[in-house]
């Protein structure tokens, strides 16, 4: 085996970012001449482009987590999932009722090294699945490694 691929970005995030891409880029089309259209409209393709190529994925000697602008290799031997809560301050009501408290998928390797998994949302259960899915592909590559 060469790489499980654990978990990929979302289809619904791509198309949610290329509509807004595209409105955003509709709208300085109207207000923005010359080469800062072009440049925009790059930085626009780029931006979804690069969207679609994050994963986190477990190689016979690591684990690969690719967020948006960077790319992590830990080593497979001593690397812990960690679940950690997170408060968003971005969703709060103002009054403190509403729960604003999601939760990270993190990845540490035994040097102290701590990656967060960006293609694991917040909210909901698709976390904990992601999570399960790593350990058995961490499981099943040390497994295959010996």
């Amino acid at each position: 085996m060469d790489e499980i691929v654990v978990a990929e970005t979302d289809g619904s995030m791509v198309v949610t970012a290329a509509v807004g891409v595209t409105i955003i880029l509709g709208i300085e089309l109207i207000f923005v001449e010359g080469i800062v259209r072009w440049l925009l409209l790059a930085l626009g393709i780029g931006f979804v482009y690069r969207l679609t190529q994050m994963k986190v994925s477990v190689t016979s000697s690591s684990v690969v987590v690719v967020n948006l602008f960077v790319r992590y290799e830990l080593p497979l031997a001593g690397t812990r999932i960690v679940t950690e809560k997170d408060r968003s301050p971005y969703l709060s009501d103002g009054g403190g009722k509403m729960d604003n408290t999601g939760r990270v998928l993190y990845l540490v390797s035994d040097t102290g090294e701590k990656v967060r998994v960006g293609v694991a949302p917040m909210f909901g259960n698709r976390l904990d699945v992601i999570a399960e899915d790593l350990d058995r592909a961490i499981a099943t590559m040390q497994a295959s490694d010996v």
